[in-house]
């Protein structure tokens, strides 16, 4: 459209293979589009129903047609109330992004001390620790269950601990642990027998698993103290600890906690994504694409009829800070871990970075940190990672999640399916998408509007535990 209608672009943002926003020059005015999604990452019904604006989103059958009379009222209605959410969301529009402004925030009125980067170098070394979300099957069928979350788990561990002050230089170099200091150690592991072990290993596949074994790694000591309590060798070669530290997150998250338990409509739902998306960007990633005008000379892709380089730069934020993130998600990993033991390792089917599923009954409230009862369960199936279903207790209700596929297609019987008959082949979806800005760059496509061919379909059963045929129950890996 930008070329056939002869405007000029004068600036980007690509962002993960997204474009947040384009400045262009049409007819001597300057206009700016920006993606809301980047801003608030959530459906238009979703959005519309939680601020509670004058206009819904509304259902329509698009087998109908654009020019069925019904769709302006429906695009009336997305467009309003869109606009509606953004009037309220006045303090998310500074930057591009959610995490940019949640960090914007977290920096202005919460952070009381200065602000300096890491070194690269350094940077890069404290990432080799930083682990994500554990999400495992134990079992991976069970009846009379239950299914708790935890309240809110990472702004709960970064409300209850201390974290290194967001500077340079904040460690000494150690080459013994030190037990009850916040440290960052490179350690040779050995694990008692054990069925449910505590910590992360990143398999050459970049999957995540929770093995037995002998390895080396990089690991910070919320973890490493609780891996110990469970009678794991661990020898400890060379390390870092941290010098300074606080409850440097306490202030931002009671304030945010508090409004989310307290308000509704905008007030609650800015909280929420407020209080979820800050820790990630302490550890994002210090090299990305960057699309700049013109033909670059450092270039490795260029878009000729947009005059547009695609080209590696490097960020010297000094909010990235990779041991904090790293912190964050081990004391995470070790409260979900401490969920184990209150419901009886035996007792666990289940785990989803904040969730788990249990045949315990476990006592619930609404304090941060602690879990709620997100459903009782009849019946639970599991054959890969966020790829499950359940029947509700109190309703008989159908529950299924697929990530990655189309949970609409499915039903529970296919699932027995699987687990029974090794029989998947109803776990297939097939879609045509418009390509994104990342898949037009990189694959050379003709057009923009160019549609691509996804096939998704899961093959087997679950890879990141070993499973016993007899009872469908899983072991964990040996490295």
């Amino acid at each position: 459209y930008l070329r056939k209608n002869k405007a000029k672009l004068l600036d980007i943002k690509v962002i993960n293979g997204s474009v947040v926003m384009c400045r262009i020059m049409y007819k001597e005015k300057r206009i700016e589009f920006r993606d809301s999604y980047a801003i608030l990452p959530a459906s238009l019904e979703r959005l519309t129903n939680d601020f509670n604006v004058e206009h819904k989103k509304l259902k329509m059958d698009y087998e109908l047609g654009v020019n069925d009379k019904n769709f302006v009222q429906y695009f009336n209605n997305d467009l309003m109330g869109l606009y509606e959410v953004l009037e309220q969301s006045q303090s998310l529009l500074e930057k591009l992004t959610l995490a940019g402004n949640t960090m914007n925030i977290f920096i202005k009125k919460f952070y009381k001390e200065k602000i300096s980067n890491n070194s690269l170098k350094l940077n890069e070394l404290f990432r080799q620790g930083y682990y994500g979300g554990r999400v495992e099957i134990f079992k991976l069928r069970g009846v009379e269950l239950n299914y708790y979350d935890i309240n809110s788990l990472y702004p709960s561990v970064m409300h209850d601990f201390e974290y290194p002050l967001i500077e340079n230089h904040n460690y000494e170099y150690t080459n013994e642990y030190i037990p009850d200091t916040l440290g960052y150690y490179y350690c040779n592991i050995k694990t008692p027998d054990m069925n449910i072990p505590i910590l992360p290993y990143r398999r050459e596949d970049k999957k995540l698993i929770f093995p037995v074994g002998s390895w080396s790694g990089w690991y910070y000591s919320p973890e490493i103290a609780k891996a110990r309590e469970l009678g794991y060798k661990i020898d400890v070669k060379r390390g870092y600890v941290f010098k300074k530290t606080d409850y440097i997150f306490k202030d931002f998250v009671e304030y945010y906690y508090n409004i989310k338990r307290h308000s509704s409509g905008s007030k609650k739902a800015i909280a929420k994504l407020l209080l979820n998306s800050l820790y990630g960007k302490f550890g994002q990633r210090t090299e990305f694409d960057e699309f700049i005008i013109g033909n670059g000379s450092e270039r490795y892709f260029y878009i000729p009829f947009l005059n547009l380089t695609r080209t590696k730069r490097v960020s010297y934020a000094k909010y990235q800070h990779s041991e904090i993130a790293g912190l964050i998600t081990s004391y995470a990993r070790v409260r979900l871990y401490e969920l184990f033991e209150r419901a009886g390792i035996e007792n666990i089917y289940y785990c989803d970075t904040d969730s788990i599923i249990t045949s315990s009954l476990l006592k619930t409230s609404d304090a941060l940190g602690d879990i709620k009862n997100e459903s009782a369960i009849s019946e639970f199936i599991a054959i890969a990672p966020k790829v499950y279903a359940y029947t509700s207790k109190d309703n008989g209700e159908v529950v299924i999640k697929a990530k990655g596929l189309n949970a609409k297609q499915l039903s529970f019987e296919d699932f027995r399916n699987a687990i029974y008959r090794n029989d998947f082949s109803k776990f297939v979806y097939e879609y045509e998408r418009i390509a994104t800005f990342k898949q037009y760059s990189v694959r050379h496509l003709n057009n923009f509007s160019d549609k691509l061919k996804v096939i998704r379909h899961l093959k087997s059963s679950y890879d990141k535990r070993i499973i016993n045929v007899k009872d469908l129950s899983t072991m964990p890996f040996k490295v």
